[in-house]
């Protein structure tokens, strides 16, 4: 019985490590884009340079999550198997388990949370302005309001040339866009604000315009235009 149990584990710590082995290289390569790489060139479309640039990468990583996802509930299956017939689950087990459980943990933080991360350490990044003008889009608060401690500028130009606040009436995000006029963001550079009248009352008047005069020659007395 013992021997049969120690060959189960053996099998099941080779099989673990091998989907660690596999998922590893992927994870490190979405979280150096998800902070570094954002820090240093903006926002990214996660996992799109991996997609193009490093297809095998990817699908040996994808294998790799499906992997570990496995043998963690079938620890958890076997665990409890093990306690009700009384039998010691091994320390190498108990360590394998809390890694693998780390990188899934890992792999499900949200990528706002990297951005605040990566700001909390290293201040902010070279294209600052357009994480604003995202997490404004995506209705991440607590990004916003780092971005803005940080020392980026409120009513900076971001992707498209608009301000966080004009993302913020485009997208619907009154109470982010609240928050933002509270910072002192003008809601004269957000156009798109003026579809709600709580904005629109704070807002210069928009100048009729001028119908410029016809550029065909009169003649004089006449009251018919010549073509």
């Amino acid at each position: 019985m013992e021997g049969r149990v120690g060959s189960h584990s053996f099998v099941l710590r080779v099989v673990g490590w091998l989907g660690f082995a596999a998922a590893a290289p992927l994870l490190a390569r979405l979280l150096y884009e998800q902070t570094l790489l954002t820090w240093q060139r903006g926002v990214q479309s996660v996992g799109f340079t991996v997609a193009h640039v490093y297809p095998g990468l990817l699908v040996f990583g994808v294998i790799g999550e499906i992997i570990t996802h496995v043998w963690l509930f079938g620890f958890v299956i076997t665990a409890v198997y093990r306690k009700r017939r009384q039998i010691k689950t091994p320390l190498a087990d108990w360590n394998e388990f809390a890694a693998l459980l780390l990188l899934v943990a890992l792999s499900y933080v949200p990528y706002g949370w990297w951005q605040y991360g990566t700001l909390k350490v290293a201040g902010k990044g070279h294209n600052a302005t357009e994480q604003l003008s995202y997490a404004t889009m995506d209705d991440q608060r607590y990004l916003v309001k780092a971005l803005l401690n940080a020392g980026v500028p409120v009513d900076a130009l971001g992707p498209y040339d608009r301000t966080a606040l004009n993302e913020a009436c485009r997208a619907g995000r009154l109470d982010l866009a609240r928050y933002l006029t509270s910072k002192g963001a003008d809601v004269n550079h957000a156009p798109d604000c003026r579809k709600y009248d709580e904005f629109a009352g704070k807002m210069k008047s928009i100048p009729a315009p001028v119908v410029p005069a016809s550029s065909l020659p009169e003649v004089p007395g006449a009251t018919v235009e010549v073509h």
